[in-house]
């Protein structure tokens, strides 16, 4: 019925009752394409369940709070990962290099791209992506100039759930706080708590293999081989990501905390 993965049958058989119901919503809401759309704002969806918790998150304000800490969630679902990671310090450990992941999916892409040489090659430049919904996006934002503007400023988004999102947290100031479990961080976006804790608690860094440079950030690291080694950055990764390391006792660098109000 869809592209999902599950970990286990009973993950599977959650996932195909929450999002597809019988097989005769499946036909209506995936092959017809029936869209399904918010009464509150511009959003939509092919299925009906997504628009169901679309309302309950984000006009509803519903969330579900984690039993052992503060953290909050619009899913019962990422809940349950945030516990496994953050509480039980469940990973995925690969059984052929010392990468690890915090789910299976990923374990999987990394397998696949790393040790198998599962790519996906885009058909009108170098750009390969280890996932088939990356490959997608590369193609319509850099080759198709697909994009969905937002209309109350000029921001642009390839991906309409980015656009969203965009909406709730700028313009309509709906949105969570995503606290940093080792310190006073928080943030609005899930994205910059994850390269928080990168950053500043695992001390990762992106080296320079022509010099002894290194960088919290990638793209500062092919700023400076652009600059300094003369060296061609592709607008996408068309490969690995850099490498990077973990220093054994990551500096202690000023962090900034996101104010609420």
């Amino acid at each position: 019925l869809c592209d999902f993965q599950a970990e286990s049958k009973s993950d599977l058989s959650t996932h195909r009752k929450s999002q597809h119901g019988t097989v005769l919503q499946c036909i209506e809401d995936v092959h017809q394409r029936i869209e399904y759309r918010c009464k509150e704002c511009e959003w939509k969806t092919t299925r009906q369940v997504y628009l169901k918790k679309h309302i309950e998150s984000d006009h509803m304000g519903i969330r579900y709070k984690c039993d052992l800490c503060d953290f909050k969630s619009k899913t019962k679902g990422y809940i349950k990962t945030h516990v496994a990671i953050i509480h039980l310090g469940v990973v995925f450990s690969c059984d052929k290099c010392s990468f690890s992941a915090t789910s299976m999916r990923n374990l999987k892409y990394h397998i696949n791209s790393i040790h198998e040489g599962i790519w996906y090659y885009c058909d009108h430049c170098e750009f390969r992506t280890a996932r088939r919904d990356s490959l997608k996006k590369h193609t319509q934002q850099m080759h198709e100039g697909i994009r969905h503007p937002c209309t109350i400023c000029e921001m642009t988004f390839v991906d309409k759930s980015n656009l969203y999102k965009h909406i709730r947290i700028i313009h309509q100031n709906i949105y969570d706080l995503y606290p940093c479990d080792k310190c006073d961080f928080q943030t609005k976006y899930k994205a910059l708590l994850l390269k928080h804790h990168e950053v500043i608690h695992e001390g990762v860094r992106y080296h320079c293999d022509k010099c002894s440079f290194s960088s919290t950030r990638n793209n500062l690291l092919n700023n400076h081989l652009t600059a300094e080694h003369g060296v061609e950055i592709p607008r996408r990764l068309t490969g690995p990501r850099p490498q990077w390391t973990k220093m054994s006792n990551p500096a202690k660098l000023p962090t900034e905390k996101t104010c609420s109000n």
